[in-house]
């Protein structure tokens, strides 16, 4: 595009760098023109993002967030609305494109830019007379506008369903995921937060499925079942983070809001609190009480804590000992260096309790003695996180064996973090250990609304499923959680459950024997693996990972005396039950059901157990 141009009402003079409209121009800086003649040039083409970039900034190298900007300006001096853009769309995923007609600018307009030219008297005439029509048409439409209802985005239905995507780092240094991947979910915890009643947010698991993904926003939007995306990237320099972020609304594509944040790491915590209630704004939700609050309250972080916290999340999330190993040791340096932050003290709990579980490898009376210290000084610090509650509930169930307060944290951290995974998943077993079966359908359904693509509640719900006699969903769902994540091993713990109960043992034999030949396996597919041996006669290879499994420090108690059950020598399978209350055993819990057709059941000592443990009736 040459010379000046009209794009609909405005007169684009590329030479002044002006925009002007019939009150006045609006000046921009060069760059911006630039940007806007060459989707002029490329006038109802989709122009991508790296052409545009190629195409003005050639000499130089910059990052999407500069483009981002570059838009934003150029839709605030259109008084351009991006949720219904008159000039300027954004394609997800692909780029921009001009929707308002370019044509060459009149050679009056050209020569005198911005001043209106007279007008014959007839011609005002008309011109008043058509004002008449259109005030007349307005009026008329602003009085049925008022006898319908305006479409609210969130009064459409009970909830407005939000995904936010993983950031994209821009650093140029992969040991920088950390940082993004963290950024997310600091992002999702803020944004859960905001008005649960009437906003929903795709849990981290879920979302994080979509990382590099080249999905459309509308394939996304169908697989997860939301309303809005928010999608951004980040950039790390040393002490500097630069932010940017961008919501779209799934049904139609359109570009609703965009920023960009540039600031020191210290203020990290405010630019999530910003954006969040930017989206707030967008969706139209009212914040008030704890939200509005915390959301005021933003706390500056030390900036060599924060980091420290990130990469605890990361380590954790890997699900793995070494995992949890080195995420034990960045919790511990964040709360030294920042003894205030009480996300790292959650952080740090959590840590230890996995450890001493399915997850790790440290004996329970090690590691969650350590998580309830931690876990009370982040309460101290912050009462009001609901994922804290939710992970005291788990410590008082699987390791205090403190059933009623057990599920006082878990409703407390619910009602806390109703869009929480962590407040609504632990619940959901605790009610299947106590035989309230619909109470933790009614959980685990929930648990799959917030986390779709979560590997682990969707095994947790097959699970449930197969106790409830539903074979056939408890496989789609396994088989579900498999697609979503091979090899994830609680996912091939309940595949080989479902094929022996099928009879099908030679299936369920391979599936557990990959993981069982890792360097470091889980001590749940060692002892499932030598349980299916012993159900097919294959004695000698279950004795021999029963000396595997004595030899680890997470020897798992309540596994070995199944397994000594299984080999018919019930002396050694109560002893190692008993072993498993003196242990603290989190599998002891399970013992809730136990029935009279138990092996053990008549024993004595095994009923002095079931005392001792006071499971409620």
């Amino acid at each position: 595009m040459e010379g000046d141009f009209q794009l609909g009402p405005w007169l684009i003079q590329p030479r002044l760098n002006t925009i002007s409209g019939a009150a006045q121009a609006k000046r921009v800086e060069p760059k911006m023109m630039q940007v806007l003649v060459y989707l002029a040039g490329h006038a109802a083409e989709v122009v991508s993002k790296e052409e545009l970039i190629q195409a003005v900034w050639a000499d130089t190298f910059v990052t999407d967030d500069v483009l981002l900007r570059c838009i934003s300006e150029l839709r605030k001096a259109l008084e351009d609305d991006p949720k219904e853009p008159r000039y300027i769309q954004t394609i997800p995923r692909s780029g921009y494109r001009l929707v308002a007609p370019v044509q060459p600018a009149p050679p009056a307009a050209e020569a005198k830019p911005g001043r209106p030219r007279l007008r014959s008297p007839r011609r005002w005439a008309w011109a008043i007379g058509l004002a008449v029509v259109v005030l007349a048409a307005l009026a008329l439409f602003g009085y049925l506008a008022g006898r319908r209802p305006v479409p609210q985005p969130v009064a459409a239905r009970d909830k407005v369903m939000l995904a936010v995507l993983p950031f994209d780092n821009l650093s140029g240094d992969p040991e920088q995921e950390y940082f993004s991947d963290g950024l997310t979910e600091e992002m999702i915890t803020q944004l859960g937060r905001l008005e649960p009643r009437r906003l929903g947010v795709i849990a981290r698991t879920s979302a994080m499925q979509y990382k590099r993904t080249n999905k459309r926003i509308d394939q996304i939007g169908r697989e997860l079942g939301v309303d809005y995306v928010l999608e951004g990237t980040v950039r790390r320099e040393r002490e500097r983070v630069r932010v940017t972020a961008q919501l779209i609304q799934v049904r139609d594509q359109s570009h609703v809001w965009a920023d960009s944040y540039d600031r020191e790491l210290s203020g990290i915590l405010t630019v999530q609190a910003e954006v969040a209630r930017a989206i707030a704004r967008q969706i139209r939700l009212t914040l008030a009480g704890p939200a509005a609050a915390q959301l005021a309250g933003s706390r500056p972080v030390k900036p060599a804590a924060y980091v420290a916290y990130l990469k605890g999340n990361y380590h954790r999330h890997k699900l793995t000992a070494e995992g949890l190993e080195q995420a034990v040791k960045d919790f511990q340096s964040a709360v030294e260096l920042d003894p205030g932050y009480a996300p790292a003290w959650l952080g740090l709990s959590d840590a230890w309790r996995m450890s001493g579980s399915w997850w790790g490898d440290l004996p329970p009376k090690q590691a969650f003695p350590l998580a309830k210290q931690a876990i009370a000084r982040a309460l101290e610090l912050d009462a009001s996180m609901g994922e804290a509650h939710g992970s005291l509930g788990w410590i008082r169930f699987v390791y205090d064996w403190d059933w009623a307060g057990a599920e006082a944290e878990f409703k407390r951290g619910i009602e806390l973090s109703p869009n929480s995974i962590d407040a609504h998943s632990p619940y959901a077993n605790f009610l299947r250990c106590m035989k309230r079966f619909e109470e933790s359908r009614q959980r685990i359904e929930r648990c799959l609304e917030i986390d779709p693509l979560s590997p682990l509640e969707l095994g947790e719900a097959s699970v449930l499923y197969a106790t409830l006699g539903q074979p056939e969903k408890a496989e789609k769902l396994i088989l579900r959680a498999l697609e979503v994540a091979p090899g994830f091993p609680p996912a091939i713990w309940g595949l080989a459950v479902l094929y022996a109960q099928a009879g099908k043992y030679d299936q369920a034999i391979q599936a557990l024997e990959k993981n069982a030949a890792l360097p470091r396996p889980d001590r749940v597919s060692l002892r499932d693996l030598a349980e299916l041996y012993l159900q097919v006669g294959r004695e000698a290879e279950a004795r021999k990972i029963l000396t595997r499994l004595l030899q680890r420090p997470d020897v798992g108690q309540m596994r070995i005396s199944g397994l000594y059950l299984l080999l018919g020598d019930k002396e050694n399978a109560l002893q190692w039950a008993r072993r498993g209350f003196e242990e603290r055993d989190p599998q002891m819990v399970w013992l809730r059901s136990a029935s009279p057709a138990y092996p053990l059941w008549n024993d004595p000592r095994f009923q002095d157990l079931l005392r001792r443990l006071n499971f409620p009736p």
